[in-house]
């Protein structure tokens, strides 16, 4: 029919494959004698739950969880193994201490089937909109005169650049200015209305007031029809960015799913099944022998929305903002997910529809705490916690820095070495002070340096088709093009192979694999100092060879005599437990170790910066330890603390 024909124009399926057979999906349309199917209005869980009764009946329920290889052996993509067994690590923990718990909330970050490209192209999509949001930042300041935007004000700021500056519905120029404030004339739209409980900004835009009370509770294809329509939908057509096709979709559809909303309870990605399913071997399935379901895996925006309701955020960053640099922000997420049931749901879906009614922009401005101290009760929780991490075992990795130096110029006692780099990988302090080797080329490249106006090395030399760019060496016609130089450097290289195949090269950036700690003696045997020597992973990949036929340990052998006795060895992520700056123990994790020092990073960050940096997290003395009491610990996945073995 013609009214079927028009509904299909708009209809556009998923990309991917779809999860049943063509046989199965008549069934579950059509229903049977018993079962009305999808096509008499039936949702599809109701369908299939009742044409397939054998998918959801209760299957052997184990004490704990098996390993992943045992329970299915057709994994293949190893990141689906390494979450599902620390999933696994985590939730045996639990048992063993707590004994199986009434039921699992789990939400997991992103699609772990994704293949070692996807993952790049999602870290790369991702550096673009840190990107974005940085551009959106400096234009805010210099237009709007906001040196420091919020979240929301960067969010409108996007959404109207997406449009073009001008609102979808009518067309009318955006006026930046206009836009930030409670009071701004301008203000972010729900395509589909709140109650759907989607606050993405895949459900977003911008729309001037007047458009906006007009659209209400209602989606543009209910509120518009006819040509007025059809200008809106050109208008989202020209819309700039990767959601423009997602938005133009939800302008078409006059409603969202019947389920859209319960579909924040179960989210049904492929690391979200796996993961459900394997958990569901505790009870038999998701849904246990009498039927209750005891796996749910909530959808994250839900807990984003509630997270900021119930100012969470402000426990670690201090501001309405997620501080993510801090580990313990998963555990906020947890404590969010585990109050997430279908109760809460339909108390959401109610909130946001009577907020919409009313024009205010506060979602879930209804969802009361659990308890009257809930915050306080989440904040002593959250003090409490150690974070747990994974070690780096593996030796796998750069052997060395890809750089080769010279043979020994110098002496036994006092050695020199030299390098040779390309001039723009040089940096101003080797270009101004006298490492450059040979006298007259050094003087050239600083006259040179000097009357470019002495920028970074890497913007004046970039580009080698640049000639007149390059110092010369004074010669007959113009002289010869200096591009390279020789550098005597402050490096102790470590020779490799023989004869014509020997090279000398150093440890590089990520090349070292361990660092063994050691305590020198007295006479009287009494520890004098501490020091470390490093394992390169050349020295581990030669020594594991050497000894792969020796029981225990292979690669990590101290090497102790009548002054020296071996205390730790350390990886990196490895913990370390510590005296603090105000003398209390302190959890550190290991970041990275040179020759030179030691970076440990708080165990409840991610990462510490260059600009982080104190006495307390940088070891450039190796007896700082001894001085503070430093014991090697290991950290299970419940962050229970113990002394790690193998240590004096």
């Amino acid at each position: 029919s013609e009214e079927a024909a028009e509904l299909l124009t708009k209809t556009h399926p998923e990309d991917d494959h779809a999860s049943h057979s063509r046989q199965a999906l008549t069934k579950l349309i059509e229903g049977s004698d018993k079962q009305p199917g999808m096509k008499d209005g039936a949702s599809y869980s109701t369908v299939r739950k009742a044409l397939y009764p054998d998918r959801f009946s209760a299957g052997k329920s184990y004490r704990s969880l098996p390993p992943v290889n045992e329970w299915k052996q057709d994994i293949r993509n190893p990141a689906v193994i390494r979450a599902l067994t620390e999933l696994r690590k985590v939730i045996n923990s639990l048992i063993r201490k707590y004994g199986k718990p009434e039921r699992i909330r789990i939400e997991l970050a992103r699609d772990i089937r994704n293949s070692r490209q996807k993952r790049k192209d999602i870290w790369r999509k991702n550096e673009e909109n840190r990107k974005r949001r940085e551009k959106a930042a400096a234009a805010m300041l210099n237009e709007c005169g906001i040196s420091k935007p919020l979240r929301r004000d960067t969010e409108k700021w996007l959404l109207a650049e997406e449009c073009n500056r001008e609102c979808p519905y009518c067309g009318k120029a955006i006026n930046m200015k206009q836009l930030m404030g409670d009071d701004a004339a301008f203000n972010i739209e729900h395509i589909y209305p709140r109650r759907f409980l989607d606050d993405s900004y895949f459900n977003k835009t911008i729309a001037c007031r007047t458009c906006n009370d007009k659209k209400g509770d209602l989606t543009p294809a209910q509120a518009f029809s006819g040509s007025q329509l059809e200008a809106i939908l050109q208008r989202v057509e020209r819309f700039q960015g990767s959601a423009r096709d997602v938005k133009l979709k939800r302008f078409r559809t006059e409603l969202p799913p019947s389920d859209f909303a319960e579909r924040q309870l179960n989210d049904t990605r492929y690391n979200s099944r796996m993961a459900a399913e394997y958990l569901g071997l505790l009870y038999g399935g998701r849904n246990d022998g009498q039927g209750h379901q005891r796996i749910y895996t909530p959808n994250g925006q839900l807990t984003a929305s509630i997270r900021g309701k119930w100012h969470l955020n402000d426990l670690l960053s201090g501001t309405s903002e997620k501080e993510r640099e801090d580990h313990r922000h998963h555990a906020i997420d947890a404590i969010v997910v585990a109050f997430l049931d279908q109760q809460m749901i339909h108390q959401l879906e109610s909130s946001a529809e009577e907020a919409e009614k009313v024009h205010d922009r506060h979602f879930f401005k209804s969802v009361s705490w659990p308890w009257t101290d809930f915050k306080n009760s989440v904040a002593y929780a959250i003090e409490d916690i150690r974070v747990s991490h994974r070690p780096t075992r593996t030796i796998a990795g750069p052997l060395h820095a890809e750089s080769i130096y010279s043979k020994n110029l110098g002496s036994e006692k006092k050695p020199e070495y030299r390098i040779r780099k390309h001039l723009s990988k040089l940096t101003p302090k080797e270009i101004q002070g006298d490492q450059i080797a040979d006298p007259k080329v050094r003087e050239a490249v600083q006259k040179k340096y000097k009357s470019l106006g002495g920028e970074q090395p890497s913007k004046l030399w970039g580009d080698d088709d640049q000639r007149d760019r390059f110092p010369r060496l004074e010669g007959p016609n113009g002289g010869s093009v200096i591009r390279k130089v020789r550098l005597r450097v402050d490096a102790k290289p470590r020779a490799v192979g023989n004869g014509v195949r020997q090279r000398n090269y150093a440890s590089g950036k990520d090349s070292n694999y361990a660092c063994m700690i050691y305590a020198i003696l007295d006479k009287d045997g009494h520890e004098i100092r501490w020091e470390h020597e490093i394992t390169d992973r050349l020295t581990a990949h030669e020594r594991l060879s050497a000894n792969h036929r020796r029981p225990g340990e292979k690669v990590l052998l101290p090497i102790e005599t009548d002054t020296r006795r071996f205390k730790f060895a350390l990886r990196k992520n490895d913990m370390l437990e510590a005296d603090g700056p105000d003398g209390d123990r302190e959890l550190y994790r290991v970041q990275k170790f040179s020759q030179n020092e030691i970076q440990l990073c708080e165990h409840t960050r991610s990462t510490i910066t260059n600009t982080q940096r104190t006495p307390w997290n940088r070891i450039t003395s190796t007896d700082n330890f001894r001085k503070r009491n430093a014991v090697k610990v290991d950290v299970s996945a419940i962050g229970e603390v113990t002394e790690s073995a193998g240590q004096t």
